[in-house]
């Protein structure tokens, strides 16, 4: 980072509710990530007829519309992209001891 031209307030937007921040930073950090790995020279040894798995992980108490972007963005990008088979996996919680010996959720 160039200290003398970086400004944080280029790093700030402003949007109508944290659902759409979220989104909106969520989908671009992925599409960021997929763009470099497709640009990503591959050896014509290595090209393969089958997909590239790549890994979205939620939790298990994931926000209802953050896992709805995940799952739409595996399955448009999984059907538009030929080298990459996105996919969305769950990170389990469990349990821990809470206070009076009651379970509860780490999720």
């Amino acid at each position: 980072v160039n200290t003398e031209t970086y400004n944080a307030r280029d790093e700030i937007a402003l949007v109508e509710s944290a659902t759409v921040g979220w989104t909106r930073f969520f989908y671009s950090a992925l599409e960021t990530k997929e763009r470099e790995l497709l640009l990503a020279p591959t050896k014509s040894s290595e090209k393969k007829t089958e997909k590239e798995e790549r890994i979205i992980l939620v939790s298990e108490a994931e926000y209802a519309a953050n896992l709805v972007a995940a799952v739409k963005f595996a399955r448009d990008h999984s059907t538009q992209n030929s080298r990459f088979r996105w996919r969305v996996f769950p990170i389990p919680s469990s349990t821990m001891e809470g206070e009076g010996g009651v379970p509860v959720s780490t999720g």
